[in-house]
């Protein structure tokens, strides 16, 4: 059985690790987001401009070859950038640790809610937030980094959400 002190260290634990692993799931959400954003701004500009480069070249207007070609150019740089940046894999990669992250604050809500209601307290709450806590740690080490402004801006938005982790 667990002493009160030793549950509210516990409790105090899956708080921190819930805490933790949402701010990191939002900003990994956040971060995907953007990334999906810039694919969808550059295929759309890809397209844009190949259209026009169409356009340029079935109708006739003075220096038709240079605004056609020069559009074709354009299109080729911004296929470039989406083919040696690759932005939809940088998206996917921060949706799937964002999807991780977010598993972890379910389990720590899950715990600790077990926690506070149950009467039944076995030392096994310190094996699963130690656990708990290396899993975290172990994705911390493992994901990339998130830009400290991605971070500021999901903690502001929280805030304006008066989101209840940020308690």
């Amino acid at each position: 059985m667990l002493t009160k002190s030793e549950k509210d260290d516990i409790l105090s634990t899956l708080q921190l690790i819930e805490a933790e692993s949402y701010l990191a799931s939002n900003s990994h959400y956040i971060l995907s987001s953007l990334w999906q954003t810039i694919s969808s701004v550059l295929s759309s500009l890809i397209a844009i401009s190949l259209l026009l480069s169409l356009v340029f070249i079935c109708v006739y207007v003075p220096y038709n070859n240079i605004v056609s070609g020069s559009l074709m150019l354009l299109a080729a740089a911004l296929i470039a950038v989406c083919v040696f940046v690759k932005p939809e894999k940088y998206a996917f990669k921060h949706f799937k640790y964002a999807v991780e992250y977010e598993e972890i604050t379910l389990t720590a809500t899950l715990y600790q809610k077990y926690l506070e209601n149950s009467s039944f307290n076995t030392e096994a709450f310190w094996i699963i937030t130690k656990d708990l806590e290396a899993t975290l740690d172990d994705l911390f080490a493992k994901s990339p980094a998130v830009p400290e402004w991605v971070c500021e801006k999901t903690i502001s938005l929280l805030e304006e959400n008066d989101d209840v982790y940020l308690d």
